[in-house]
């Protein structure tokens, strides 16, 4: 169980979308192996803009984040959120 970083809301990891902080910033990692520090968010496109903009999720990965990076993180996270959107659409399963 991890717990989202705008809605405080605890769900399974598979549940949630992971972004880990590396030495070079902050990535997205939907796929949950990427090293570093992780923080996760709903697989909701309201909590991923409240993480980004509030600061939770900056606080969680315990980094600051800038503007250009909240930007292209929430960017990311929106193609993630419609790749899977179609994925369950066409009844493909995640591995």
């Amino acid at each position: 169980m991890r717990r989202c970083a705008a809605c405080r809301t605890r769900r399974p990891k598979g549940e949630l979308l992971r972004f880990a902080r590396q030495s070079h910033g902050v990535e997205v990692d939907p796929g949950q192996l990427r090293p570093g520090r992780g923080g996760y968010c709903c697989l909701d496109q309201a909590c991923i803009d409240r993480a980004l903009r509030r600061g939770g999720l900056a606080r969680t990965l315990r980094t600051a984040l800038s503007e250009a990076e909240v930007t292209r993180l929430a960017a990311q996270a929106v193609e993630y959120l419609r790749e899977r959107k179609a994925q369950d659409l066409r009844g493909e399963s995640r591995g």
